[in-house]
């Protein structure tokens, strides 16, 4: 061990902590790297990102299925995923690497808005990415390729300028808040726009640069907007589309209703996780001082999480991983409420060197783990081995005709479109195939296509 010490210095400068975040990184998240099974919205975030990379033919060409306009969500995150696809090609693994993109994205940010935040102990943002992992929702998100997790890294740049605009009382980093909370909504629209109210929240001045670090972002905001939307028709149109498709059908209940108070279910079972973790720290650490100015930061961020998180109430749609961008403001919000224990722990930890050891051991492995890993499915095994016989069997860019049962099938949907750019359809003009559940009847005027299928039958026109 101390051979090893001496030829690898570098890893007694190492945070203990640091690498335990990587290893958690690569057990919950970029071990799936190279596995085939995603969450159906991502599936279809990915299909549109490849067919605006490979065959778009405008700023606002976007598509599931060829001829079939997307205009649901507005495109900075296909955007910026087509970067990939346009730099390494068509292959499966594109969606996760991006989502992987991100989260390194985002646990930069917290290392760097918790090491502004609470400079005498920098070191903690390790505790505070550590303490995010662990949230299901997270690792869930990262997995999945979900439009939070683009969202997510503009708005935690807001919030780090917001910071760097107070302490420096510079405008320069109020504009570049702007500017992020506009590239946030143009991620994921108006939950992108909670950042706006941290000015009210955390401030240091007299109440002119509280005014001035609340308008700035907000002008820079509709400045931005106004000049996207004007810039072409087709961006008028787009967004046109957009405001109808998801807001104003969505709020009226177009698509479904939920019960409006389902969201503060849904961020309880998050956030309870962290509930035994405060309490072990609380039995183990008794200290009974804590910093009062970080207690104080430490509501500030409840508070931003709740901001957004609460909004969530007014949609009729209510997904879990809505909640994905405000969940770390909790994770901050506890961070310094426990100060104290965290630092003592900390302490303890950092003399453990074991820890970097086994730590880098680990990572080595799960590297391995990941590579060798390539091809294999994290969920939907068998609609994927159907899936990659109808892929043989049909064309790219060709319908297939689709029965009652398989309506509603969205995991067959997206799978069969971004894998192989197939459509499955319930009336196409022209199809020469059709694809039902096992147990169906022979559709008319079709012969069964033999192949070794699992959940589904292939038929071929006679």
């Amino acid at each position: 061990m101390h051979l090893l010490q001496q030829r690898l210095p570098v890893l007694k400068k190492i945070n203990s902590i640091s690498i335990l975040v990587g290893v958690l990184s690569l057990i919950l998240i970029g071990q799936y790297l190279f596995c085939h099974g995603m969450f159906v919205d991502g599936l279809v975030y990915g299909t549109l990102a490849r067919n605006y990379a490979l065959a778009g033919e405008g700023w606002w060409d976007f598509w599931v299925y060829l001829g079939d306009p997307f205009h649901s969500h507005p495109p900075l995150a296909f955007w910026l995923q087509s970067l990939l696809f346009s730099v390494f090609g068509d292959f499966f693994w594109i969606d996760r690497l991006y989502s992987i993109f991100c989260l390194i994205v985002s646990l930069s940010l917290i290392k760097k808005l918790w090491q502004h935040l609470v400079p005498s102990f920098p070191q903690g943002a390790y505790w505070v990415q550590l303490l995010y992992l662990i949230l299901p929702l997270v690792h869930w998100g990262f997995n999945n390729n979900v439009l939070e997790n683009t969202s997510n890294c503009f708005i935690l740049m807001s919030i780090w300028m917001y910071l760097l605009a107070q302490d420096h009382k510079q405008y320069r980093y109020s504009i570049v808040a702007g500017l992020a909370v506009f590239a946030a909504t143009l991620t994921k629209g108006p939950t992108g726009l909670f950042p706006l109210i941290f000015p009210l929240l955390y401030y240091k001045h007299p109440f002119k640069q509280i005014c001035w670090n609340t308008a700035i972002p907000i002008l820079v905001l509709v400045l931005s907007w106004g000049m996207l939307i004007g810039s072409s028709t087709e961006a008028a149109l787009f967004f046109s589309d957009y405001l109808d498709i998801q807001l104003v059908k969505s709020l009226s209940g177009e698509y479904g209703t939920v019960n409006r108070f389902l969201i503060l279910e849904k961020l309880l079972l998050q956030l309870v996780v962290l509930i035994p973790v405060g309490i072990g720290l609380r039995i183990f650490f008794k200290q009974k001082s804590q910093h009062q100015a970080i207690q104080q930061q430490g509501w500030v961020f409840l508070f931003l999480g709740l901001s957004g998180s609460l909004p969530i109430m007014i949609s009729p749609k209510q997904m879990s991983f809505y909640l994905l961008p405000s969940l770390i403001y909790f994770v901050v919000s506890f961070a310094c409420f426990h100060l104290k224990q965290l630092e003592a722990l900390d302490q303890i930890v950092q003399k453990q060197k074991i820890i970097r050891w086994v730590g880098s051991f680990a990572i080595i492995c799960l590297l391995g783990i990941t590579i060798s890993s390539y091809g294999s499915f994290s969920r939907d095994k068998e609609i994927l081995h159907d899936t990659f016989i109808l892929g043989q069997l049909v064309s790219p860019n060709s319908f297939v005709k689709a029965s009652d049962p398989i309506k509603k099938d969205w995991a067959l949907h997206a799978y069969s479109a971004r894998y192989f750019q197939i459509n499955i359809h319930f009336s196409p003009k022209r199809s020469p195939f059709q694809i039902t559940t096992k147990g169906e009847l022979i559709p008319k005027g079709y012969l069964l296509v033999p192949q070794k299928t699992i959940r589904y039958n292939f038929y071929k026109k006679k």
